[in-house]
């Protein structure tokens, strides 16, 4: 419903009520004091609260307002109604605006219902619009718990305002900054900050390798030329690049915790975001060799053998398992730049003296290893295992991917590819 509708009137006072623009049950009203009903088409600028009775609709075939027959008694007092200023014509949509609420508001739902007298609605009236317009003036559309959070709305990539711009401009310390580890000037960057995100990293691989064991082994969606006419590779790489093309253009592959398995990518439509430079500038990228191993080694564990023809399903799985593995693989970058801020000497040294074994030897810790590998495997029991509200006798035991697979996979291809990541990272680093 466009326009507004009159919704209560004060006989001793004046003050007319309107709605606008809402629904015709506790719809929200407006109130404005005028000492006679305002020619049609040019209703006040009021304020926004509520209504308690359900409101009737008024039609015409022209603009018009009169009264309803809702008595002023029935307009409620809210001191902490949300504000907003009505259209001064009747079929406008009438968009809310961010303004803080007003104790004003009390005074002029008193007007309303004969109390205060017209004065006090006056002046109530006139303090809700000046407030309402400053407010309008001054806000964006950033929010700043948005801002922490990294949210694209708030930092400009979603169409802020100039206070979201601003706000997003200098990354808060010790807080995540569009979704990148973010210690701030003069902070360390600990294995803590990186917990949390590694954890939720585990489980996204987890789920990815269940889905894609529900289909099976499909080998001719990795054999080159297969499927697609005229497309030498594979069809799970070719929609693996086509899925690409479309991450590309909405910027995920600006992120450093991001990285494409292919080259020939477009540009992206969205602007580029400030990211902290938590990490050196690297050029590490060990895609081909997640790949290698997806296909060669990780799909006859988790998948049955044979063809079932669910190609685009399980092409579809593959992509997710590659990206959810390629961004676990590649945060051993900021692994290692937190145990390198940890010794930094000792690092140098090794790096300056090209001893790659030593590096590697000086970032393994076996005893935390294990714990992940348990870890992976409680996990995997967790998820892949059927949850009944009865339980049923000989269902124990039974999972859709064996979880000592999926904690091998970790063992024999994540960790070493992880730590390959993180050395050649650090040699990179000084």
């Amino acid at each position: 419903m466009s326009g507004l509708l009159r919704v209560g009137e004060g006989a001793t006072t004046g003050t007319h009520c309107w709605t606008a623009g809402g629904s015709t049950d506790a719809a929200a009203f407006v109130v404005a004091p005028f000492p006679a009903a305002p020619a049609p088409g040019r209703p006040p600028a009021v304020r926004a609260g509520r209504a308690t009775t359900r409101l009737r609709r008024w039609s015409g075939s022209r603009p018009r307002w009169g009264p309803l027959l809702v008595p002023p008694t029935t307009v409620r007092r809210r001191a902490a109604a949300p504000m907003a200023v009505a259209s001064q014509e009747p079929h406008e949509s009438v968009a809310p605006a961010a303004v803080p609420p007003a104790p004003a508001w009390g005074a002029v739902a008193s007007a309303a219902k004969g109390v205060g007298g017209p004065a006090a609605a006056t002046a109530a009236a006139t303090a809700a619009a000046e407030a309402a317009a400053a407010a309008a003036a001054t806000s964006g559309n950033g929010d700043a718990a948005a801002v922490a959070n990294g949210d694209d709305a708030a930092t400009g990539g979603g169409g802020g305002g100039a206070g979201a711009a601003t706000a997003a401009a200098t990354p808060a310390s010790g807080v995540d900054f569009h979704g990148i580890p973010n210690p701030g000037a003069g902070a360390k960057l600990t294995l803590s900050d990186l917990r949390s995100r590694l954890l939720r990293q585990e489980e996204t691989i987890i789920f990815a390798l269940i889905e894609r064991a529900q289909f099976r082994l499909n080998p001719l969606a990795y054999t080159p030329g297969a499927l697609v006419p005229g497309y030498p590779g594979t069809f799970s790489r070719y929609l693996l690049h086509e899925l690409e093309v479309a991450y590309a253009k909405t910027r995920r592959y600006t992120s450093p915790d991001e990285h494409p398995f292919t080259a020939d990518l477009p540009a992206s439509v969205l602007p580029p975001l400030d990211y902290p430079p938590t990490l050196v500038p690297n050029s590490v990228n060990v895609n081909p060799e997640i790949e290698a191993a997806y296909v060669g080694q990780m799909l006859s564990r988790v998948c049955e053998g044979g063809d079932d023809q669910n190609y685009g399903s399980s092409a579809a799985c593959d992509a997710a398992c590659l990206q959810a593995l390629s961004k676990r693989v590649h945060y051993g970058k900021f692994v290692a730049e937190a145990k390198f801020q940890e010794d930094p000497a000792a690092y140098t040294a090794l790096i300056r003296a090209e001893d790659r074994q030593g590096i590697w030897d000086a970032l393994t810790n076996s005893a935390v290893e294990e714990v992940l590998l348990r870890r992976v495997r409680r996990k995997a029991m967790a998820y892949g295992g059927d949850v009944r509200d009865v339980p049923v006798v000989g269902a124990e035991g039974k999972y859709k991917v064996d979880p000592q697979a999926i904690s091998d996979i970790y063992r024999d291809i994540i960790i070493p590819l992880t730590k390959k990541v993180e050395v050649e990272y650090l040699m990179q680093r000084v």
